[in-house]
């Protein structure tokens, strides 16, 4: 997804929040699995305001915070739109955000370990002094 995709998402995610709270949580902690299919709802709900790409994007930032992919438990209740159960999850869809967030977990103690190694650079050159500039002065009028 690039910057202006991620940009349109996050933007979206907000506005699911704003029109949503029952089923939608910015804090991560607060965030439950959300029903299967839930995107053909927020389509169907939003009329046309936004969209199909912009909701799957929405969807699948959401749905990739840690805190959401800790929430997907077996038997889990999944919620829908208006914030009551509609499902549970499955021991398979349980088995799989397990997976996936080991991933994230992975990879984000990967990038923060790149990140401690210091940079290897070439020492700054030494600043010029004025004594260097006196030196170089009675070095040229003794060349003179």
């Amino acid at each position: 997804m690039n910057q202006q995709r991620f940009t349109v998402a996050k933007a979206t995610v907000a506005m699911l929040v704003e029109s949503y709270p029952l089923a939608f949580a910015i804090e991560p902690r607060r965030r439950r699995p959300l029903k299967l299919g839930i995107h053909r709802d927020i389509i169907a709900a939003l009329n046309g305001t936004v969209t199909p790409r912009a909701v799957g994007d929405a969807l699948r930032l959401y749905v990739g915070n840690p805190r959401y992919l800790k929430a997907c438990v077996t038997r889990a209740d999944r919620i829908g739109l208006n914030g009551n159960p509609a499902g549970q999850v499955s021991a398979e869809d349980a088995a799989s955000a397990k997976i996936r967030k080991k991933t994230k977990d992975a990879k984000w103690r990967e990038r923060k370990q790149s990140n401690v190694e210091p940079i290897k650079s070439e020492p700054a050159p030494r600043r010029i002094s004025l004594a260097d500039l006196r030196a170089a002065a009675q070095a040229r009028r003794a060349v003179a």
